[in-house]
């Protein structure tokens, strides 16, 4: 039996997952990513972070952004793979996920059925729950509706951010992956339909609506929506005409009543009223400035009791 495996990804929690499964021993024989892409002030063409962990261990790289194209299908062909992996990457088309010989598996950040779609981690947290999972289930042609292979619940802090948790839940799906591979590779693996539950939330792509903060909303609604967005796209909001991504904040009561986005006190941190309690800034990004503490962003923008977060 060939034992390579063909991988797709590109964001930085597949680029983890890639290096800690390769450096184990997984037979990852090619990469499948998305070509260079500007990034920053200077529009520097910047790999993707799974292409930087392949050339770093040596993995060979196909960058491809048409996934109908017959030479990803060749280069595909080419390693004769038995098991495909797809962790942070596109919907795959059937003609290339069926390829391998034992079909494509997915490690999905959630407790499938629950949380469908490309932004699960940052939908847990919007959606203030406690505790989410790790799934793995071979792709078919329903968007991540497979049949589960394996399965596990991991809870989440009340103030963890999305960059937090990703790096955790990154961290903590390598074992499992590498286990649940193995198992397959062996012929003593068990798969199971997904259970058809009602009520599940959906976890969409993030719009910049979702980025704006509503301080009508209350103090652990607004938390949790800075906390899902954070440390990028950002949640925003805007002070005196001027747009101030907020990356960490904290809860300091959940009930106090009052005019929602009014500065209450910068004492030491800026301290602002919701539709339902109080919230302090800890960090933020002002626009087109670095990241500054509370404290520096209160005598930055020369904030003031009374004035107002729009």
């Amino acid at each position: 039996m060939n034992d390579s495996i063909v991988y797709f990804g590109a964001s930085e929690f597949s680029a983890r997952i890639l290096e800690g499964l390769i450096t184990s021993g997984v037979p990852v024989r090619l990469l499948i990513t998305y070509p260079d892409k500007p990034k920053g002030r200077g529009r520097k063409l910047s790999p993707m972070p799974t292409k930087v962990v392949a050339k770093r261990l040596k993995i060979p790289v196909l960058e491809e952004t048409n996934l109908h194209s017959e030479q990803l299908k060749k280069g595909i062909k080419q390693v004769e793979p038995y098991l495909g992996v797809v962790i942070g990457f596109r919907i795959l088309p059937e003609d290339i996920f069926t390829l391998p010989e034992k079909g494509t598996i997915n490690l999905h950040p959630s407790l499938l059925p629950d949380l469908r779609g490309p932004a699960p981690l940052r939908w847990a947290i919007l959606y203030g729950y406690r505790r989410s999972g790790i799934t793995i289930f071979f792709i078919n042609k329903e968007v991540d509706a497979g049949e589960i292979i394996y399965q596990s619940e991991i809870t989440i802090d009340p103030d963890e951010t999305h960059s937090e948790l990703e790096q955790r839940v990154a961290a903590i799906s390598i074992k499992p992956m590498k286990e649940t591979i193995e198992k397959i590779f062996e012929g003593n693996y068990i798969s199971f339909p997904q259970p058809d539950i009602r009520n599940i939330k959906p976890a969409p792509k993030i719009k910049k609506s979702d980025r704006i903060i509503k301080w009508s909303e209350g103090a652990e609604d607004i938390h949790n929506r800075i906390r899902a967005l954070s440390e990028r796209p950002g949640a925003f909001s805007t002070f005196k005409g001027r747009r101030v991504i907020i990356l960490k904040s904290i809860v300091l009561d959940t009930r106090t009543e009052g005019k929602p986005g009014k500065v209450v006190s910068t004492e030491d941190i800026p301290i602002i009223q919701t539709g339902k309690g109080l919230i302090g800034i800890l960090f933020a990004r002002p626009e087109s400035r670095q990241t500054v503490s509370g404290r520096e962003l209160v005598n930055g923008l020369r904030i003031k009791a009374g004035d107002s977060f729009m």
